[in-house]
């Protein structure tokens, strides 16, 4: 079956380009995706099932989980929802309904464990976010971040010929808070400036 072995490569071939293109640029390109990727995948998997029967079905496991790699969450749960509506009649038409229920239950189970398991990747990639851009006392953005943002608004400011300000602030007496007090007194001042600046700055700057 020479159209099914070239169908399945090409569908390979673009969920594992779009994945890449996600990873790489870090954007989802979901109006494409949901409109070109996911019918084309959908048909591939109704077309699969009928001319391979049960054995169709294996290719719902990748496809599951490589809609998660292709859309943020909400929109991968709905792909995966119409992929069940599109398999389940073909499924209970060529086989018995207990096995079709079988086949749907377990296609559950592998998108609700790569749903956790692509959240949990995310939060914790958010954390090393915030971790390596931030100051952890503070919460502000660290040296390396502020050098980064400098260069990149200098570059904006030359592009579009706009001023654009840098406020240095100086903490009067601060040492002495520290002599006298000790150094935990100092980090509350420290965190209460922090915070100060966080909910006192318009959105467009940066501390």
């Amino acid at each position: 079956r020479p159209a099914l072995g070239l169908l399945a490569s090409a569908v390979v071939i673009v969920v594992c380009l779009t994945a890449m293109r996600v990873y790489q640029t870090r954007r989802y390109r979901i109006f494409g995706t949901l409109a070109v990727c996911v019918p084309v995948i959908l048909a591939f998997l109704s077309y699969a099932l009928h001319y391979q029967g049960i054995i169709g079905i294996l290719w719902c496991y990748p496809a599951i989980i490589g809609f998660y790699l292709m859309l943020p969450e909400r929109y991968a749960w709905l792909s995966n929802l119409a992929l069940v509506l599109t398999i389940f009649p073909q499924l209970s038409a060529l086989h018995d309904g207990a096995l079709a229920l079988r086949a749907v239950a377990t296609l559950a189970l592998i998108s609700v464990f790569t749903a956790v398991f692509v959240r949990e990747i995310n939060q914790q990639e958010q954390q090393l976010k915030v971790m390596a851009e931030t100051d952890p006392l503070t919460g502000l953005f660290n040296r390396s971040t502020l050098s980064q943002h400098l260069l990149d608004t200098v570059a904006a400011c030359l592009q579009t010929h706009r001023a654009a300000t840098l406020l240095a602030l100086d903490l009067d007496h601060f040492k002495s808070i520290n002599d006298s007090h000790g150094h935990d007194l100092g980090d509350q001042v420290l965190r209460a400036v922090g915070d100060l600046l966080r909910q006192n700055l318009p959105p467009q700057a940066s501390a």
